[in-house]
């Protein structure tokens, strides 16, 4: 899928994260569409800081935000999610963009092999709803699942 077309389906006009090699579509994407303006796109030290830049967003726009990551960084992510932007918490709405390392079934190093077999598991434990988009998936699909994720994330 076209990374352009991507981006719209998730209509989002803020970023921020913390760059991968498997993100690099995606990152030279906003960076030709936005380069560094603090006001569209933030690359991040670290996952949480995005998470933080992406709160931040929101509390000042209203508006549903984007934090790209590696799975690798889920661990950074963990306390903004379950202390910031968790419904019981202060129901802080935001779309993330995770690749999948060491997917089950699919050949990555060994270092992520641990990380991906957990990937999953972590982020539903955080409440974190979650689509795998794979090299098969239709746009079609996307649209449709992301209505899905814009009535959970309306609601809180």
């Amino acid at each position: 899928m076209n990374t352009e077309h991507f981006l719209n389906i998730l209509g989002a006009d803020f970023y921020a994260g913390v760059p991968d090699s498997q993100l690099r579509p995606l990152c030279d994407c906003l960076m030709d569409a936005y380069g560094l303006d603090p006001r569209r796109h933030i690359i991040a030290a670290s996952e949480g800081t995005a998470a933080a830049l992406a709160a931040g967003y929101h509390l000042a726009t209203g508006r549903v935000p984007v934090v790209y990551l590696q799975n690798s960084g889920e661990g950074n992510l963990v306390n903004p999610a379950a202390s910031l932007l968790h419904r019981e918490v202060y129901v802080i709405p935001v779309i993330l963009i995770v690749v999948w390392r060491g997917q089950p079934g699919v050949r990555d190093e060994q270092q992520h092999i641990f990380q991906g077999k957990i990937t999953e598991k972590l982020l539903h434990l955080l409440d974190i709803s979650t689509f795998a988009v794979k090299k098969d998936t239709t746009e079609a699909e996307i649209l449709a699942q992301m209505e899905v994720f814009r009535q959970t994330l309306r609601q809180g």
